[in-house]
C-alpha cells in the first residue's frame, strides 16, 4: 500500500509535506464514530468514574502528578 511506503520513507521527515491529490474520503466514516461516541458519552447523566487498581491506574496517578 502507499500508506506503508509513506509511513517508511517520509512520515515526520523533511518529505512528509501534503500533497493536494490525496484523498482522505476513508477517514470520514471513522471521524463521525467518533463524534458520535463523543456527543453520546457527553450526554449521559453521570460523569465517567476510575476504577481503583484497573490497568490503567498507575497511568492516570502519573499524569495526575503532572499537573
Amino acid at each position: 500500500m502507499r500508506r506503508w511506503g509513506f509511513n517508511a520513507h517520509h512520515y515526520h521527515q523533511p518529505s512528509d509535506e501534503y500533497h493536494a491529490d490525496w484523498d482522505f474520503r476513508g477517514d470520514a466514516k471513522p471521524a463521525r464514530f467518533g463524534l458520535a461516541l463523543g456527543w453520546l458519552a457527553s450526554e449521559q447523566p453521570k460523569s465517567i468514574e476510575w476504577n481503583a487498581k484497573d490497568e490503567f491506574e498507575a497511568a492516570r496517578k502519573k499524569s495526575e502528578g503532572a499537573q
